[in-house]
């Protein structure tokens, strides 16, 4: 008896303490990207009526692809109509990206200069960029079918740098050829590269690192000859792996941070690029 009346009285309270947890403890939902508003234009801000404008769709992977990106295939839109119709339609609903993979690597271009890029999987209804997610139904890529041109994904690897300057000129001439190098490859300037290993407990930012590197580098040796890009962090320890592409001489007299990596010359410069048919 003694025993029951114990039990109920723990099962009341038990479900007193659950309920006022339910009742004080808000669900709190996880984003990997801050979500403002409830749906955003995705195109919002561009002009399209300059001309300038051109929106890339690029094969994200040859394997597990939707049938519809298929039927389109890898294209191109330079319709000054067509591009303002999907800046004026594409108003969608904020969501949580999709990260496993995706149909398309969208570009949108403006001139010789990337602007925006975007990752789309069909299926899964989902389209990111590093902005934001969306939440896109199918029947918006379907009205693409036969409005886009086809183009031709290039990737050319050379094993000197001479030989893929002279190419990389000859592309850069053709008005046929968009040349996918995000403003310039950092193998024009430089042959080789090093990598140290940044400390900062205060930063847990790639690129407030980087700035911070930028800055202690130019200030003591008074140059910016040089680029510095982030291969590996710890935000927890604020450990950075930082490579450095620059001239050999200059590598040599750099002594701010750990050394990880011995300056090393470049062995492989790829080339890529969109081929208008």
């Amino acid at each position: 008896m003694l025993k029951s009346k114990i039990l109920v009285v723990f099962t009341v309270l038990l479900t007193f303490v659950l309920t006022g947890c339910f009742k004080h403890v808000p669900e709190v939902k996880e984003t990997l990207y801050a979500q403002t508003l409830d749906s955003a234009q995705v195109f919002e801000g561009y002009d399209f009526n300059s001309g300038e404008f051109e929106l890339f769709g690029v094969y994200w992977s040859d394997f597990s692809r939707s049938s519809l990106a298929d039927s389109i295939g890898q294209f191109s839109i330079r319709d000054t109509a067509l591009l303002n119709q999907i800046q004026s339609s594409w108003n969608f609903k904020l969501s949580d990206p999709y990260e496993c993979g995706y149909d398309y690597n969208m570009y949108l271009t403006k001139g010789d200069s990337i602007v925006e890029t975007f990752n789309l999987n069909i299926g899964c209804k989902s389209l990111t960029s590093k902005k934001r997610s969306y939440h896109i139904e199918r029947e918006y890529i379907e009205k693409l079918y036969g409005k886009t041109d086809s183009i031709k994904y290039i990737r050319v690897v050379f094993y000197g740098q001479e030989q893929a300057l002279e190419y990389l000129e000859r592309l850069r001439v053709d008005s046929n050829v968009f040349v996918l190098n995000d403003g310039g490859y950092v193998w024009e300037k430089y042959i080789g590269y090093f990598e140290v290993t940044y400390l900062n407990e205060d930063i847990r930012d790639s690129k407030k690192a980087l700035q911070e590197i930028e800055k202690e580098i130019s200030k003591k040796y008074k140059t910016d000859d040089f680029e510095v890009e982030n291969v590996g962090s710890d935000y927890n320890t604020g450990t950075y792996k930082i490579r450095i592409y620059t001239h050999k001489d200059f590598a040599d007299q750099l002594d701010l941070y750990p050394i990880r990596k011995e300056y090393t010359y470049i062995i492989n410069y790829s080339v890529t690029g969109f081929m208008r048919l």
